[in-house]
C-alpha cells in the first residue's frame, strides 16, 4: 500500500484484495493444521456465527491497510496498542466481561497518550509527497486516516470479543473458529471485489507486477501464523489479556518502524507512546493472575445458540 512497483513505481490501491490473499492462505492452514492433528473439519458452532466477528475483521482489516495511505505506520501501531479499550466498550455491551475503576483508569491514560502523540507531531503518511500535499488539504486528508483508524480499533476490538464469547460458548478448537472466520472473510472480500470492480483491476496489477503478489504471500504467511497464536492466546486468556500482551510489541514495532524507514517523531510523541505503553502495561501486572479481581469472567453455558 505504500511501496512503488515498477518503473513507475505504482501503488497497489486495492487494499480488500490484500485482505482476500490473506485469508485463503489462513484458511488453507487452518485446515491443514486440523487435519494433520486428526480433528474434524465441520464447524464447531451454526455457521452463521461466525458471520460476525468475520465481518468485523473484514472491515477492520481493510480499514487498516487504507489508512496506511494517509498517517503513518506508528501511529497505526500506537492504535493497535489502544485496542484494550474498544475491547472493554464491547465486552460490555455483549456482557461476556466485568471491569473495575483500574480499568478504567488505565484505559483513561493509554487514550491520553494516543491524544498526544496525535496532536504533537507529524502523523501522516510518508506517501504523500510535497506535490500531493500542496493539492490537498492535510487537514482533511490526515482526518480521514483517523477515521480509518477509529473503523480498525472498533472493528478489531469487536473481533477479538465475538471471538472469545464463541470459545466460552462452544468447545471448539482455535484453528476451527480461524478456518470458518476466514471462510467468511474470503466470501465477503471476493464479493465486495466482484460487485464493486476492484477485482480485474487488483488482478490486472498483480500480472503487471507480480513481485507484489509474492509480497501479499508473504504477508499472508506471517499474518496466518500470527492468527493461530492470537486464537489460541483469545481461548486461553480473553480477549482484553490478548490485547494488552500486544502491548510490547506494537512498542518495537514503533521503535523498529523509526529506525529503519527513518519516522521522525518528537519528544512530546515519545512520551505519549509512553503514557500508552505505561497505562496498558500497569493494567497487565494488575491482571498478572488468572483470578485477577480487575477482570472476572461471566459465565455462559456450553453449547448456548445467544452467543451474541
Amino acid at each position: 500500500m505504500t511501496v512503488g512497483f515498477g518503473e513507475d513505481e505504482e501503488i497497489f490501491r486495492y487494499s480488500v484484495f490484500i485482505v482476500l490473499v490473506n485469508r485463503i492462505v489462513t484458511i488453507l492452514t487452518s485446515a491443514g493444521v486440523l487435519v494433520a492433528l486428526g480433528l474434524p473439519l465441520t464447524p464447531s458452532a451454526p455457521l452463521l456465527l461466525f458471520g460476525v466477528p468475520s465481518v468485523a475483521n473484514v472491515i477492520g482489516s481493510a480499514a487498516q491497510y487504507e489508512a496506511l495511505k494517509y498517517v503513518s505506520f506508528p501511529l497505526q501501531a500506537l492504535a493497535k496498542c489502544a485496542k484494550s479499550v474498544p475491547v472493554m466498550v464491547w465486552s460490555w455491551i455483549t456482557r461476556a466481561r466485568k471491569y473495575y475503576l483500574m480499568d478504567y483508569i488505565a484505559a483513561g491514560v493509554v487514550t491520553f497518550g494516543c491524544a498526544m502523540f496525535v496532536l504533537t507531531g507529524d502523523i501522516s503518511s510518508p506517501t504523500l509527497s510535497g506535490k500531493d500535499a500542496a493539492k490537498s488539504s492535510m487537514i482533511v486528508f490526515t482526518t480521514t486516516g483517523l477515521i480509518l483508524l477509529s473503523i480498525f480499533i472498533v472493528f478489531d476490538g469487536l473481533t477479538c470479543t465475538v471471538q472469545d464469547k464463541l470459545f466460552g460458548s462452544f468447545d471448539m478448537h482455535s484453528c476451527n473458529q480461524l478456518l470458518y472466520v476466514s471462510s467468511w472473510s474470503a466470501l465477503l472480500s471476493a464479493g465486495f471485489l466482484l460487485t464493486s470492480g476492484q477485482m480485474k483491476p487488483a488482478l490486472e496489477f498483480v500480472s503487471r507486477h507480480p513481485e507484489s503478489l509474492q509480497l501479499m504471500l508473504l504477508q499472508s504467511c506471517v499474518s496466518t501464523t500470527v492468527q493461530l497464536f492470537i486464537s489460541f492466546t483469545i481461548k486461553q486468556y480473553g480477549a482484553l489479556n490478548f490485547a494488552l500482551m500486544m502491548t510490547v510489541r506494537q512498542f518495537l514495532s514503533i521503535v523498529l518502524s523509526c529506525v529503519i524507514f527513518k519516522h521522525e517523531l518528537t519528544i512530546l510523541q515519545w512520551i505519549g507512546t509512553l503514557f500508552v505503553i505505561s497505562g496498558l502495561l500497569t493494567r497487565t501486572m494488575k491482571n498478572s493472575s488468572a483470578l485477577s479481581p480487575g477482570v472476572k469472567m461471566i459465565p455462559v453455558r456450553k453449547e448456548s445458540k445467544d452467543v451474541i
